[in-house]
């Protein structure tokens, strides 16, 4: 079942808060009693339905009407500007030098994905340097820092572009590159690979392995338990 937002949790409270109150207006009224309390509450309880409905979040996150992208001073050439990131702090953030970056760019600014007309009255697609630079230092961060506010301070955009960044820049890179750096190996490669796997540890029809360790085990195993678990 899809997660509900704090809006629709908040709209569906107040839906049955209402329909309570109504029926308790009606009902005193039907008695012959005051219901002045009560009407006064469900309209101050229709007001606020009308007000939660309008706006378009229940509980505005972190925002910063006044923040400023930071993409040109990690793109500045060293020796540009006394901001510019250095070559090592360029190699840190994004893993990769400045020139390998830049072959990198040339190869995918042309694809489509770049240029995609923005719906309404959005702003323009970024260039496709700034939205490969939110991939790299996407896929060169670890845990929390990879997250989409951490990585919005960091750039100094909103969470929303970093998503729309890093989902853009994977899927031109994917589309043009991923056949011609990573394969699946064909049939004759795969019996060599799982001959060679199954001579050496004993497991047949295998072409691939990865450490265990890495993978979250329900139980401990018998065999090397504290390794493992």
């Amino acid at each position: 079942m899809p997660r509900r937002s704090a809006k629709q949790l908040a709209l569906k409270r107040l839906d049955g808060l209402i329909a309570i109150l109504a029926k308790q207006v009606h009902v005193l009224h039907l008695l012959g009693v005051d219901n002045s309390q009560q009407f006064d509450v469900l309209y101050k309880c229709q007001f606020l339905r009308k007000k939660v409905e309008s706006n378009r979040y229940f509980v505005r996150g972190e925002y910063n009407r006044n923040r400023t992208p930071k993409f040109h001073i990690y793109l500045t050439d060293e020796g540009s500007k006394d901001n510019a990131l250095t070559e090592s702090a360029f190699l840190c953030h994004f893993r990769i030098p400045r020139s390998a970056f830049w072959e990198l760019v040339h190869l995918l600014k042309d694809h489509g994905v770049f240029h995609r007309a923005s719906s309404g009255k959005g702003p323009k697609p970024k260039p496709a340097s700034h939205q490969l630079l939110v991939l790299l230092k996407y896929f060169g961060s670890e845990g929390d820092g990879a997250s989409n506010p951490n990585l919005a301070r960091f750039f100094g955009v909103g969470a929303g572009t970093i998503h729309d960044c890093r989902t853009n820049a994977l899927e031109a890179l994917l589309s043009l590159l991923e056949k011609e750096t990573h394969y699946w190996p064909t049939p004759e490669e795969r019996k060599s690979i799982a001959n060679r796997i199954e001579m050496k540890w004993h497991v047949p029809n295998c072409v691939g392995l990865i450490d265990g360790t890495v993978l979250p085990l329900a139980a401990r195993p018998l065999l090397h338990g504290s390794f493992f678990y």
